[in-house]
Formats: structure tokens, sequence, C-alpha cells
């Protein structure tokens, strides 16, 4: 079966041996709790499975994808050669986060989480609390939904919803996500990083909605709000930093 990323923007395929970290991690996490609810030797040995898999496809630090062929339909990058098909398919993407929680493939601990943790922040992240899903995102959540006929109506029912793709902004469900990740540690310095990403967020909430993306000052595009999972973001952070 083909499988899709968190984004819903990459797949990979069995055939070609590819797996996406984040699915595959969640697929696994799936099973052992099915495992628990329901004790099956063949959901907890698949699980098994594809742990095995996940780690060893990681064993030199996390990437967002992993097999034996490499990506070559990245966009909007241009390669020109191996090595940048292979950065652009195997790069940090925020979504590696779900390694830690909820999926608990690796510990608060384990330094190949911290790594990749580290590596988010300092690649993807504004330097002001926020941060963006991978390098080169360019999905705005500005979408033209008649695909620039909006002037003809009659054609509207025949152009697909594409997006503008002018550039992403900062996403505060991320943000919370990192908050999640940096209290699992456990101490006060973590903590303190964790509610510097939780005011990020509530700064940038208009009226108390949070939006699906953040926008420097002054620009045009305009982040979707409220995003439904952002706010179960924030009930998951305040709960886990002992906040509510």
């Amino acid at each position: 079966m083909v499988a899709n990323d968190i984004w819903e923007e990459r797949d990979a395929f069995p055939d070609l041996r590819e797996c996406l970290s984040y699915s595959l991690a969640a697929c696994a996490h799936g099973m052992r709790c099915a495992d628990e609810l329901l004790p099956n030797k063949i959901w907890r040995d698949t699980a098994d499975s594809m742990l095995e898999v996940l780690l060893d496809g990681n064993k030199n630090g996390l990437v967002r994808t992993f097999g034996d062929v490499i990506n070559m339909s990245e966009k909007p990058t241009v390669f020109h050669t191996v090595a940048e098909r292979h950065s652009a398919n195997t790069g940090i993407d925020a979504s590696l986060m779900g390694l830690l929680y909820p999926f608990e493939i690796y510990s608060a601990d384990d330094s190949i989480m911290l790594e990749a943790l580290d590596r988010i922040e300092a690649v993807l992240g504004n330097g002001r609390g926020g941060i963006f899903r991978y390098e080169s995102d360019r999905y705005d959540g500005c979408t033209d939904y008649y695909g620039g006929l909006a002037k003809f109506p009659i054609l509207r029912g025949f152009a697909p919803p594409r997006g503008r793709d002018k550039g992403a902004g900062a996403w505060p469900l991320l943000s919370l996500w990192m908050s999640i990740c940096r209290s699992a540690a456990g101490d006060e310095e973590n903590r303190e990083r964790a509610l510097w990403y939780m005011d990020w967020v509530i700064k940038n909430a208009a009226d108390g909605l949070i939006p699906e993306q953040v926008f420097p000052e002054g620009s045009p595009q305009v982040g979707v709000s409220p995003l439904c999972w952002a706010h179960a973001m924030f009930v998951t952070a305040s709960y886990t930093l002992g906040l509510v």
C-alpha cells in the first residue's frame, strides 16, 4: 500500500522500499496500542517488524524518508545532483517530533531524538518561537478555488482547487508540539523553553483563536483561523506543563 506523509504531500512506495518515518511510526504505535487493548500476536509482531525497519532507517539520525530510491519529485527545487535530491528527501521535517510525542519511539533523553529537536529549532525555527514545517515550504494556505477562472463562473466547476504557494508561514501547532517535546525532558531549562514556545503562540492568537500559520507583520498573507488541530495541541501542551 502506498503511504502518505502527515502533510499529504509526499508518497512512499512499497516496491521501492520507501518509508516515511512519521507515517511508519504512527502505524507501529497504532499496532502496539491495539495489542494492549486486545492482545494479538500478529499485531505485536507487525509492530515489532515496523519498529525494526524504522530504527534501522534512522540509525544515523532522524530523516523524514528513507528507502532504496531517492525521491525526485520534490518541489519547487530543481535538483542538479544526486546529493541534492538526497538532501531534499532526507531533510529535517518538523513532523519528526512525532517520534517522541505521541508515538514514543524514542525517549526524551535519547541522543538521536535530542539531535533532531535541536536541528528543527536551528533550521526550521524563526528565532522568535515559530517553527516551519520543513525547508523551502511554499504552502501558504491561500487557495484559489477557481484556478484563476473566478471571472468565468460557468467554468468554476471545471478548474481544480490549487494553492497559491507564495511561501509558508510558521505553524503555531508546531511550536506547541515542540513545547510538549521539550517539557518531556523534565528539567527546569527545558520547561522554560517549552513555556517560551507557548508564549509565542498566545501572542499570535488573535481574539483567542489560533491560526494555521503566522506570517511576517505586513504580509498580505493571512493564516486560516481557527485551526482545530492547533487548539488541540494547545490543550495538550498546557496539560503537559501542568497549567491545567
